[in-house]
Parts: structure tokens; sequence; C-alpha cells
């Protein structure tokens, strides 16, 4: 299940559940400083090394076959921040659920009824609706006020504040509520209480999550005959500040890309009516788009499929499934350096 926050952050989320079961809970934005945040409290000797290329749960995953989480403590950890999520997801007012039959999984590690995961948690959400006018989400961020304020107003309640110098450093970062907590070594709720008087004077003003940007919003296609990936896509790029145009039909997709000129092209390998790499061969012939950089989507991740990739012309590479952590960091880089990454 796919759910917008469409009064608030504008973060979507992705409920996995099976056969009435839940098995996880993640955000197409901000997961990793979820994760951070929620690990740091349970398994504060955990050594934090985040892998660009794994997602939330694949990440926990690693940490269990790395030996480093035994599978009681993966189990644990996968049951706090799925509870977490679905803390927040509870106090959204009203959302937008879309529903898929897609399992991406595996393994499935956590297996628990939806109320065993929220049955600890119900004073949280009620604490954070009320919130919800002044802070709409954890995953709001700093982007300006009065520091010297704030840092004296939480000195004086909290026991783990940095010195000032380092806490101003963290400031210049904008980090959201769940990066200053785990910073701070406080409950984020308790974080959020505490500077929600400092917003509602105005001495400090908080963010969507989405960095700030003076650029209007680009336009990133994505072409695949899929609409469940479609919609992975969008959900995961739209909350990012992208426009997304999608496109099933590859044999139309080279007109349509001609009139948008996206800044950047997702593109599926294996399609019918013609392939990925037959299309991406015709795109860097086209004289208005052989340099949009190009990112291909595929379900094999083989030596001969990525240079068959390069040799058609492909910028990068990704493998279905992609975690959108992932996918978001890769479109960043191709959008700002447009350097062959495959």
């Amino acid at each position: 299940m796919v759910f917008h926050d469409k009064e608030g952050s504008g973060i979507f989320w992705e409920v996995v559940v099976g056969n009435g079961k839940l098995h996880f809970a993640a955000s197409t934005q901000g997961d990793l400083d979820r994760l951070k945040y929620c690990l740091s409290s349970n398994f504060p000797s955990l050594a934090w090394h985040p892998i660009p290329s794994l997602g939330p749960y694949d990440l926990i995953c690693h940490f269990w076959q790395s030996g480093e989480l035994t599978l009681k403590q993966v189990r644990q950890a996968l049951l706090e921040v799925t509870s977490e999520g679905m803390t927040q997801l509870l106090a959204i007012p009203q959302t937008d659920i879309q529903f898929e039959r897609v399992l991406g999984l595996d393994p499935i590690l956590l297996d628990v009824p939806i109320q065993t995961a929220i049955a600890s948690r119900r004073t949280q959400i009620q604490r954070w609706r009320q919130l919800r006018p002044t802070i709409p989400s954890p995953f709001q961020r700093i982007v300006s006020g009065d520091r010297g304020q704030l840092f004296e107003h939480l000195s004086e309640l909290l026991r783990h504040l940095p010195p000032r110098d380092r806490f101003d450093a963290l400031l210049d970062e904008s980090p959201c509520l769940y990066r200053m907590a785990e910073c701070f070594s406080v409950d984020v709720l308790r974080l959020a209480e505490l500077i929600g008087p400092l917003v509602e004077s105005g001495a400090i003003r908080l963010g969507n999550l989405q960095a700030a940007s003076d650029r209007p919003r680009l336009t990133i296609a994505c072409i695949d005959d899929s609409k469940a990936v479609q919609r992975k896509v969008r959900l995961t790029l739209e909350s990012a500040g992208y426009d997304v145009l999608e496109l099933l039909e590859p044999a139309r997709a080279l007109t349509a890309l001609v009139r948008r000129k996206p800044s950047a092209i997702l593109l599926d390998i294996t399609m019918p009516e013609i392939s990925g790499y037959e299309l991406c061969r015709l795109l860097r012939q086209s004289a208005a788009l052989k340099d949009v950089p190009i990112l291909m989507l595929t379900g094999r991740d083989g030596a001969i499929d990525r240079l068959r990739a390069r040799m058609a012309g492909s910028t990068d590479y990704i493998t279905k499934p992609f975690n959108s952590q992932d996918l978001l960091s890769r479109i960043e880089r191709l959008i700002s350096s447009k350097v062959p990454q495959v």
C-alpha cells in the first residue's frame, strides 16, 4: 500500500503487508535519517555505514548478513523502524491510498499483526496529531531562524546538546528533526514538542525535507510498460520536487520526449515492440536528446548487460527492484554532473 501525506510533509509512505500481517513501512524520502535515528536509539554500539545502493530494509539485512546484528536484533530493528513509520502514518489526518500487488522484500523477516506494531504507540500518535498544525512531521527541517535562541532554549532542557560550534555546523545542514534527535540523543517526539513554541513564535522556521532550490521543477521521463514501476518512480520523484513524464508505449516515446525535452530519462530495457537498447540508440541519434542523461532500468545485473547499456549510449544503470533513495541520488548525480556512471 502507498500513502501520500497530502497536508503536511508531502512524503509518500510504502507499507508492505501480506495475509493481514505487517512486513515493513518505509518513506520515499528521509528514510535513512529515520533509520539511523531508530538504530542509534536501540543499538548505540552499531557502526553506521550506509551503502548508497541499499534502501533501509536491505541495509538492515546487510547488518545481519555481515554479522553486525543478530537475527533477533534485526527483527527488533525492523519492528522499531516499522512501528515508528506507522506512528507517523497514523498521525496523518488525510491520505491518498493506492494498492499494489508487487512484493519486493527478500527475505521477509518481520511478520506481525498491525495492532502489535502500533500497540505501544497510541499515545505518541495522538501527540503527533496535536503537533501537526505546528510541526507536520519529524521530516521537517530547520531552514532559518534565531540559532542563539534555539541553542539557549534546548541547552536548558537537554543533557546531550553539543557545543555551540558543532550545533551551528549541524544547523548549516538544514537537518530534519530525525537527524537532530539522533545527534542530541533525544526522542524525536520530545524534541518536536520542545521546539514547537519557537516555531509558533516565528523564532525558527521549518520546511519540508525537499531541499530548497531556486531552480524550476525539472521533468524526468520514465519509459516503462509496467504501471507498478511507473507508479513507484512517480511517487519517489514527485515527492522530491520533480515532474514526471510517464510513457507506457516506447514506440511513441521519441515524439513526446522531443516535445518536452526532460532533464533525464529512465528507460526500461525489456519492453514490447522495441528494446530499451534500441530506443537508447535512437535517442542518442536525436539532435534534441543526444545529451540528455539516460538511466537504464532492468532486472538483470550482469557485466554483459552493463556493457550493452554503455554501448547503446546509457549514462547510468540501475537494477529492479530499486530503492527510492538510490534512485533519487542517481538522478541528482546525473543532472548535476552528466558524467557517465555505467
